[in-house]
């Protein structure tokens, strides 16, 4: 059977833009296997959206639809707070104007499989965009004890992109990450981090600073933690573009 599409708005888009998380939305009453779908237009978002469906949340694509993430109710919390798998997220813009307050490993999009038994397998982002502040240290994409996460054809305008914590196999392959953090000197934040996490395939991928005489940089493409955070192994990194 196909699957059940249900619209993030039931009415088109206006100029007005407006809060899905303000009211009821399509993601209350979806069904596992469901699509959700946002039309072309601007989308404000200023508190936490918790999905506890398995669903597939698509755009008209990353510059046709955009989430725009303003200050508000978010506390330390993701934007988008992801429970249940697999999960897709595809052809969407984000575009946050917050700089604090907000979880600082997996600000905009966190998949957290923690407490889940067997763990989890099913994190997809494919051609969507990420724009975060200069100076904000947060993370756009966070996965935490999910197995399987595919990050592809996406676009990073951030300090840090992605972090992989506690997983088995990730993919992060054809993406661009356009560093805009303003200190050339030592930070913990990279295009891509692994924490206790193992299989990794970090590929294709275009990576720069944005402006480093104006202190917008790529610190770094790719680290990988072990020790205090378990073991980390088996990682393949080719074939990635980096300037910095």
């Amino acid at each position: 059977a196909p699957p059940h599409t249900r619209p993030a708005n039931g009415r088109p888009p206006n100029t007005q833009p407006h809060d899905p998380a303000a009211r009821p939305t399509a993601f209350d009453s979806a069904r596992d296997g469901s699509n959700v779908k946002f039309p072309a237009g601007r989308f404000l978002v200023s508190r936490k959206i918790s999905i506890t469906k398995s669903v597939s949340i698509e755009g008209a694509g990353s510059s046709a639809t955009i989430l725009d993430a303003t200050p508000g109710s978010l506390g330390d919390t993701a934007l988008f707070f992801i429970h249940a798998f697999p999960a897709r997220v595809r052809n969407i813009g984000f575009n946050s104007r917050i700089v604090s307050n907000i979880y600082a490993y997996g600000g905009i999009l966190f998949f957290d499989g923690e407490g889940l038994s067997p763990s989890p397998s099913g994190a997809i982002v494919e051609n969507s965009a990420f724009v975060s502040p200069s100076g904000a240290s947060y993370t756009s994409i966070g996965s935490r004890s999910v197995n399987d996460l595919r990050v592809t054809g996406s676009t990073f305008t951030t300090g840090f992109g992605i972090i992989f914590n506690n997983g088995f196999q990730a993919f992060v392959q054809g993406n661009t990450f356009l560093g805009n953090w303003p200190d050339q000197t030592y930070s913990g934040q990279s295009a891509f981090m692994a924490q206790g996490s193992n299989e990794i395939d970090v590929s294709g991928n275009t990576a720069r600073s944005i402006d480093r005489a104006n202190h917008q940089t790529l610190i770094r493409l790719f680290v990988a933690q072990g020790q205090g955070q378990g073991l980390t192994s088996n990682h393949y990194v080719g074939g990635n573009q980096t300037q910095g």
